[in-house]
């Protein structure tokens, strides 16, 4: 019974955490995050598919990333500074560290 239950724990662990990071995309653009950065494009800031490719690889990438969404930041990506998102709740920005760090 036991050998049974692991394959599906790890399973539905597996579902959870897609569908987690999937949301990130919505919970990005139900926050407003969209109106500086776009998947793809620079905007305001810079895009997402940008920021990824800058963090990659760093085990520090979630803290940092989710500590500039809470907290804003200035000077990583020029002149701009990005204000804190006071709104988003702590598990909220980190599905969006999540699904950002996954493009």
């Amino acid at each position: 019974m036991k050998t049974r239950v692991l394959p599906l724990l790890v399973a539905t662990l597996a579902a959870t955490t897609t569908a987690m990071a999937g949301d990130g995309k919505a919970i990005a653009t139900d926050n407003g995050c969209m109106a500086c950065h776009s998947p793809g494009e620079p905007m305001i800031g810079p895009s997402f598919a940008k920021i990824a490719a800058r963090y990659k690889g760093q085990a520090d990438a979630p803290t940092v990333l989710f500590q500039s969404i809470k907290g804003g930041s200035r000077g990583k990506w020029g002149v701009m500074v990005m204000k804190p998102d006071t709104k988003l709740s702590d598990d909220d920005a980190r599905v969006v560290v999540d699904w950002l760090l996954a493009h």
